[in-house]
């Protein structure tokens, strides 16, 4: 399947709110998740635990995606464990301007698999922080209340 036939699939799946739970397990299907992700939801929780393999997925264009998301006053609460080090202090600049940006920055690795969820009904989960590996699905509340229940949790630690 090409590119544009996965950006146009992942894009049906997020506006619909399908509720079919589909793979998303390469770094060109993960960017082209976080991409429409950050440009159609109001409210993203994002957790990232292993800097290897996710870094690059918020730096760069991403980066800029994420701080015009943040700008235009949308919600956003970001966690980073491990060694972020490099790039914790471009986050850490953008909350002092938007208070709807929550970011929590955890130098040490923590036993959490990497999780973002967006509107309350939507999630990519990882099973295996070592791996990119993961499903998503754009309409499950119950299991993204229990996601985002792990941000809840971490944020107010």
């Amino acid at each position: 399947m090409s590119k544009e036939e996965h950006e146009r699939q992942l894009r049906e799946y997020i506006t619909s709110k399908s509720t079919r739970i589909f793979s998303n397990s390469n770094k060109e299907l993960y960017d082209l998740l976080i991409n429409i992700v950050f440009t159609t939801a109001d409210s993203i929780n994002w957790l990232l635990s292993n800097p290897e393999k996710t870094k690059q997925f918020i730096t760069g264009k991403n980066f800029d995606l994420i701080k015009q998301y943040i700008e235009s006053g949308k919600q956003l609460s970001l966690i980073l464990t491990g060694n972020f080090d490099s790039i914790k202090s471009k986050f850490e600049n953008l909350t002092l301007k938007n208070p709807d940006f929550n970011f929590k920055f955890i130098g040490k690795k923590i036993n959490s698999q990497d999780v973002l969820t967006w509107n309350n009904i939507g999630y990519r989960f990882s099973p295996d922080n070592d791996k990119l590996t993961g499903i998503a699905c754009a309409n499950d509340p119950e299991f993204t209340k229990k996601c985002n229940n792990l941000f809840k949790k971490i944020l107010n630690s």
